[in-house]
């Protein structure tokens, strides 16, 4: 099976998913996102990754993607650039990001947590036809909240989790594991039911030099709000296993069930 840095490296030709990178009928969404950003590293000019937005505008199917990156503006201190992935004719999904350079300010804030043992989280299983595909290549580990479709009442969820498969750069490695957990509202469904990203956000506050199959990173999320429409707006953070801080999220979720 390919690692998650194979599917998300562009060739001469269109990038094809594996079906075993599939999230239902569609490329999962953090590589959808991470393939868009490898597509606008050559914009990006060596400056950091700092904030990103992404649009999933429609499912991919089965179908090969290709990529038209576009720069939008490069300043002195931030680039801002997009990238839409195609599927024949249709735009999939749309990411546009910012990168800054670094430079000394006086403000300096480190948000940081006190965190556990992976190994006393557990683990939810991969079960075909309920979770979705890509699920297999992730590790993922719940400390606090329910597993989705147990019928709870909770709205957060949180634990470790970790990628299976050589993820490529930190940045990759970030973005994929940002959206490898199942929204925490999903643990209030009695069965299995569809769920899809809408739009998030995500902001890069540290980037470490590499993150590894090794490396265990803590994920916390909860519902933000959910008026019984159908949409749920999520937050999440994403850690270091030294309890820093590495990004946050905010996240609208189609829910139909």
């Amino acid at each position: 099976m390919a690692s998650f840095e194979e599917v998300t490296r562009w060739g001469d030709g269109p990038l094809v998913v594996p079906e075993d990178w599939l999230q239902g009928k569609a490329a999962f969404g953090g590589l959808q996102t991470v393939a868009a950003l490898r597509a606008m590293e050559e914009l990006a000019d060596g400056r950091p990754l700092r904030s990103m937005s992404v649009s999933f505008v429609g499912s991919t199917g089965g179908r090969a993607l290709t990529a038209r990156p576009q720069l939008l503006r490069a300043g002195r201190s931030v680039t801002q650039a997009r990238c839409d992935l195609m599927a024949d004719d249709d735009v999939v999904c749309s990411v546009t990001a910012a990168y800054g350079v670094p430079r000394t300010s006086v403000v300096e804030r480190r948000p940081t947590r006190a965190l556990g043992d992976p190994a006393k989280a557990v683990a939810m299983p991969f079960m075909p036809g309920i979770v979705p595909n890509f699920v297999q290549h992730m590790d993922i580990r719940y400390a606090e909240g329910g597993f989705p479709f147990m019928g709870g009442n909770g709205d957060s969820h949180a634990g470790w989790c970790r990628h299976r498969t050589d993820p490529g750069s930190a940045v990759a490695a970030i973005v994929g594991l940002l959206d490898a957990w199942p929204s925490p509202a999903l643990q209030q469904l009695k069965g299995p039911a569809p769920a899809s990203s809408v739009t998030w956000t995500a902001q890069f506050l540290e980037l470490p030099e590499r993150i590894t199959v090794d490396d265990f990173l803590w994920f916390e999320a909860r519902v933000v709000g959910a008026h019984g429409d159908g949409f749920v707006t999520m937050r999440g953070e994403l850690y270091d296993r030294e309890g820093r801080m590495l990004a946050h999220l905010e996240q609208l979720v189609a829910v139909y069930g």
